[in-house]
């Protein structure tokens, strides 16, 4: 099978566990915020930065490092599943030990049972890490599938049993728990490998040493994306940083699914012809001009409908959120570039470019934020767009270095599809503006209007992420083999 038909398979199998996961995910979600209060939401916003430090501890980047090694032995993948284990056990105590202070931090006495409870994530999860590691080396993600959604399902029916049964915001906590351990039983009863106690201190060596600044740029992208609800806990209350922690999931939701598809999928392919620069500059400006043809149209319809959006699928409390999902809308329109660029650095085994990027961005967003928060949450969102876009310049360039894919080259990949929706969205705004029917018909409406005028004029201007993507689907463009 050629790399082109791997990638093909890998991405759709992949893309399908997404849309499953995210699409039960947001229904349930969307449910929930019926029976839930902001203030439930923002309980869960607060252990959030904890949780996913604890969750780097356990891993400290060796699964990376296994991914992109072009050959993994059992001492390797048995070293590994030991460090995982052993740093399972003290990420879990430290987060046991620090939650009473956490929770006086914060002043909420629920957070020290929740950290407690929660974390225990991060143990499970260290039972699982290998297994999907190797399903993922092989580009196996019907396996994935298989144990995604049926965790997704119970997770969800479990959350929204709680929530009717008056549990609050442990409904919440169940949906990170539960699906957890449901995949690693799937993972480990479809898997053949077994770890055994054979621990090479030559091995882990190898792998920190790739892995490390893996890890320390994940604690930074941790701290990144979670400092904002850090300030924003302590300055507007739980209620605002609840109501921006549900926007956030949604935008995950609905980004996360095609990007982190695209990535997980090109980085163990793609790092097979790490090497050959002219191939892996080519595959990535598809990918490039395909993933951002798919998602600008649903960041720039969502800039232009939320108002319909949140009066259609949510209740009426949440409604003062549309205004937080319309500003982020904006700057997750640079979100895949960074995720693809990112994705360049890790096949090249550049982690300590990936490092010192993290670090930019740490010290770029945290500034603006500060800077941005004595005027308010849309202060706030608005510093974290400019941020977005700050953080795109130097990503960019050493995709310039690594493989000649430089910044106005990348630009000139993507504009026109971007061009053509800052033409169509601000028509959609206007529409919306005459709504005389339901909210949910003229969402509906205007969304195909939106597609159908998107599509049509796609075709007739001739873009070439439009005619690459229907090659792709028609099976007659190629990745380079």
């Amino acid at each position: 099978m050629t790399l082109t038909e791997r990638i093909k398979i890998g991405v759709i199998w992949s893309f399908a566990e997404q849309l499953a996961i995210r699409g039960i995910g947001i229904f349930v979600t969307l449910f929930l915020t019926h029976i839930l209060p902001p203030e439930d939401y923002g309980i869960l916003a607060m252990m959030a930065l904890f949780l996913g430090l604890a969750s780097g501890l356990m891993d400290l980047g060796i699964s990376e490092a296994l991914i992109r090694l072009e050959i993994v032995n059992e001492e390797d993948l048995s070293t590994a599943f030991i460090m995982n284990i052993l740093f399972g056990i003290v990420a879990y105590v430290i987060l046991f030990f620090s939650a009473p202070l956490i929770s006086y931090f914060y002043n909420e006495k629920i957070l020290l049972e929740l950290l407690r409870v929660t974390g225990l994530v991060v143990f499970i999860n260290a039972f699982m890490n290998i297994q999907r590691v190797i399903f993922t080396r092989n580009l196996n993600f019907k396996v994935q599938l298989k144990a995604s959604v049926p965790a997704a399902v119970i997770s969800g029916l479990s959350a929204v049993l709680l929530a009717y049964s008056n549990f609050g915001v442990w409904a919440l906590v169940s949906q990170l728990i539960i699906p957890i351990f449901i995949m690693t039983v799937i993972l480990w009863f479809e898997s053949s490998w077994r770890p055994v106690l054979n621990f090479s201190m030559a091995s882990f060596t190898r792998l920190f040493m790739f892995g490390y600044k893996i890890y320390i740029s994940f604690v930074l992208a941790i701290i990144s994306k979670n400092i904002i609800i850090f300030f924003i806990a302590k300055s507007f209350g739980v209620t605002v940083v609840g109501m921006y922690y549900l926007v956030d999931k949604i935008m995950d939701a609905l980004m996360g699914q095609l990007v982190y598809s695209v990535q997980k999928v090109s980085f163990p392919a793609l790092a097979s012809i790490q090497d050959d620069n002219l191939h892996l500059k080519e595959s990535y400006r598809k990918i490039i001009k395909i993933v951002t043809f798919i998602l600008f149209p649903v960041l720039m319809f969502g800039v232009a409908l939320s108002g319909l959006i949140f009066k259609s699928f949510f209740s009426e409390q949440w409604w003062p959120a549309s205004t937080y999902f319309q500003i982020m809308c904006f700057g997750f329109i640079f979100y895949p570039l960074h995720a693809i660029n990112l994705n360049i650095l890790k096949v090249k085994g550049r982690s300590d470019l990936f490092l010192k990027l993290e670090l930019v961005k740490v010290i770029t967003s945290v500034t603006l934020l500060l800077l941005a928060l004595p005027y308010g949450i849309e202060a706030v969102l608005w510093s974290q767009v400019l941020s977005s876009i700050l953080a795109y310049i130097p990503n960019s360039y050493y995709s310039a270095v690594l493989i000649d894919y430089p910044l106005m080259q990348q630009v000139k990949d993507f504009f026109p599809s971007l061009a053509l929706l800052l033409i169509i969205s601000p028509v959609l705004y206007v529409l919306q503006e005459f709504t005389v029917v339901n909210s949910s018909f003229m969402l509906f409406y205007l969304t195909i209007f939106g597609s159908v005028l998107y599509l049509g004029a796609s075709k007739v201007l001739q873009i070439k992420s439009f005619e690459m993507l229907l090659s792709v689907l028609r099976k007659k463009e190629t990745l380079p083999d």
